[in-house]
């Protein structure tokens, strides 16, 4: 044995041990010794990024910077099999593995496994996130519904953004940025630590005039009459008050303006306040956690050509799970969560809407030997509804309609095998669920059309929810290898899925339900059918010398719609077949580079091309470049220039030509 691997397997074991205390790993020790990165987000107790039971990219916090990147979106767009659909420079729909949309409703995002999806509209605000790139450590992609591993609404995927642990870590950042086309951007982040724990706090500005952006329908062109403007502020802190116990709390405010896509722009004024405390203790009955977490979601102002108007939201989610091992082959994972949503309907609040859910779940991981390994995971949600106050005249539903419950559950199954030290088999199968939002369930939106001529009579359009709207499920299996190739210190992986989605949920065809005492048109959601999903990726990256770093990636992927067509939407023709994406980076000295190349084949997109019309519009092939120059001044400041041009520009989905410069100290 050579005196690496002995050092490796040594230090795995002490990793290994200060999980089984509570305490938090070195990631980035870790991720030196073995050569990949370490992530705790499957099984809860550290696994190589090839061990791991599924599908999963890690992007580090390198892989950051070399990106140039100044949003989350942006760099996720450059990963195999992840879709992104581009609004304006700082709003976008982000998908894993097809079926991606304005008001996209089937990832789940958290930080530090701090859910940030908006309970109330269904969606996640990607310019909301309370985080900074400075601050991540690294971001987890995990591919393929995960629900009994993650839990709610995790239909498609989970992205988990691991910051940087101050009890551990020392960040201290500062970021300056300017943009020819009048955007700015400012952030802080420092941290202060004591003997047993630490403090960091964070916080930025951004503005951004996105004067590019133009619906195609007039009436919607007011949402693009306004910058888009973020503020945040962040806490994070953990202290370890003896060697079996450790205690972490997390807290942040951002609010500003930012726009949208749900086949009509729209322009809101938010604000989110969140926060969460998280217990660890090693016990003699095994590894307890207990967290609380409450969000506040407030959007001041709406509007879009349909509904102008305000929303508020509350979120409490309590957990308590317990990890144990069964001899040394087995590890367990039992727990139980609580949520409780409330919010007034929206845009009128003659009523309030509320849901709880709970769940149990489990999680069984054994190891046959050093190389092959099994995980088995269950979990089960109990959702119930209610609601109280009046509805518009010709709404068809009643309070009593909405005192229900919905029962779901879930699975995740994965098998690893590792017949040599390069090589790392996964076949894997997968149910998952996304439940309705509560604007799904519960919308209230009655609008009165005039006629022309006056003498008409005027007629009521009623935008409501409907109470009977039944969660998404997807059925998931795939097949993946992957190899490590020592010569250029890289690896490759290809993967093979197929994914069967029922229960898709989309605004139905406007139908008339009365004539007198107006005429009365009624538009709501329904489960309006399903998909079938083949799709097949690959990917290969390395480095040469400490010189020279570059990754490749390709996927493609064919939908087949099995809906109703009166549907706006199209997942066959709106989804991309072919994705690709190419980088190159290079470290000379002082001197750093980065080109990176995306191809987008083209597809149709559903927008509003007329009042209350909804139609497919074209959106070309996108082949977008980035290049990114910097030079480090000192060992802890540095400056950059990102340059962005794109060879095609649609009406959607379109790239921005821009030159963005930053100032940049780390230390």
């Amino acid at each position: 044995m050579t005196h690496r691997g002995a050092a490796a397997i040594v230090a795995y074991m002490i990793l290994i041990s200060h999980a089984a205390r509570g305490e938090t790993i070195d990631y980035g020790a870790a991720q030196d010794l073995f050569g990949e990165p370490i992530t705790t987000g499957a099984t809860g107790t550290p696994q190589r990024l090839s061990t791991a039971p599924m599908t999963m990219d890690i992007v580090t916090s390198q892989d950051i910077r070399h990106s140039g990147a100044t949003t989350l979106p942006e760099i996720l767009s450059r990963l195999c099999g992840v879709d992104v659909y581009t609004w304006s420079n700082n709003a976008a729909d982000v998908a894993i593995r097809g079926l991606n949309q304005g008001a996209s409703n089937r990832l789940l995002v958290m930080v530090n496994g701090r859910e940030t999806y908006t309970d109330a509209l269904g969606v996640v605000l990607w310019e909301n996130i309370p985080v900074r790139l400075d601050e991540i450590r690294q971001i987890e992609v995990t591919k393929g519904p995960n629900s009994a591993l993650y839990g709610f609404n995790a239909g498609s995927g989970v992205i988990n953004i691991v910051t940087f642990n101050p009890q551990y870590d020392r960040t201290n950042a500062e970021r300056v940025t300017f943009g020819s086309d009048g955007s700015q951007a400012f952030s802080a982040v420092r941290t202060t630590q004591w003997e047993n724990g630490g403090l960091r706090l964070s916080g930025g500005w951004t503005k951004d005039p996105e004067t590019d952006f133009h619906p195609l329908f007039a009436g919607d062109r007011l949402a693009a009459s306004s910058p888009s403007i973020n503020r945040t502020i962040n806490l994070d802190s953990q202290m370890a008050p003896d060697d079996q116990t450790e205690i972490r709390v997390q807290g942040a405010l951002t609010d500003g303006s930012m726009r949208g896509m749900y086949v009509m722009p729209f322009y809101i004024d938010l604000m989110m306040a969140t926060g969460s405390i998280e217990y660890a203790r090693e016990s003699d009955i095994g590894h307890l956690e207990a967290s609380l977490m409450h969000n506040r979601f407030t959007v001041g102002q709406y509007r879009n050509s349909l509904a102008t108007g305000s929303l508020s939201n509350d979120v409490t989610v309590a957990k308590l799970q317990d990890r144990f091992k069964v001899g040394s082959d087995d590890t367990v994972r039992v727990g139980t969560e609580y949520r409780r949503d409330d919010m007034p309907t929206f845009p009128l609040h003659s009523a309030s809407l509320a849901s709880q859910d709970i769940a149990l779940d489990g999680m069984w991981n054994h190891a046959f030997d050093d190389n092959l390994s099994l995980l088995n995971a269950l979990r089960g949600d109990r959702y119930q509804m209610s609601r109280t106050g009046a509805f518009p005249q010709g709404t068809p539903w009643t309070n009593e309609d909405y005192d229900r419950s919905i029962f779901a559950w879930s699975y995740n199954s994965a098998l690893v095998w590792r017949p040599t030290a390069f090589d790392s088999w996964k076949i894997s199968a997968a149910r998952g669920q996304t439940l309705p939002s509560l604007s799904e369930f519960g919308v209230l939106n009655p609008l009165t059309i005039p006629f022309n001529p006056p003498s008409l009579p005027t007629a009521q359009l009623l935008s409501v929810g409907n109470p009977h709207l039944q969660p998404t499920r997807i059925n998931h299996y795939e097949i993946s290898w992957e190899h490590a190739l020592g010569a250029i210190a890289g690896s490759t992986r290809l993967s093979a899925y197929h994914q069967t989605v029922s229960g898709l949920r989309d605004f139905s065809a406007t139908t008339l339900t009365s004539l007198v005492p107006v005429p009365t048109l009624l538009s709501t959601y329904v489960n309006s059918g399903g998909a079938h999903l083949k799709g097949l990726e690959w990917e290969i990256k390395g480095r040469l010398g400490d010189v020279w770093r570059w990754n490749a990636n390709y996927s493609a992927e064919v939908v087949s719609d099995e809906t109703d067509m009166s549907q706006y939407h199209n997942f066959s023709r709106s989804t991309p077949r072919h994705k690709a994406n190419v980088s190159l980076g290079w470290t000379f000295g002082r001197w750093e580079g980065d080109t990176f190349l995306r191809y987008v084949s083209g597809t149709e997109m559903p927008e509003q091309v007329a009042f209350g019309v909804y139609g497919l519009t074209p959106v070309k092939d996108v082949v977008a470049v980035s290049q990114r120059l910097a030079f480090a001044v000192t060992s802890d400041l540095r400056i950059e220039a990102t340059a962005y041009s794109a060879f095609a520009d649609n009406p959607v989905a379109g790239e921005k030509r821009r030159v963005l410069f930053s100032v940049i100290a780390n230390y």
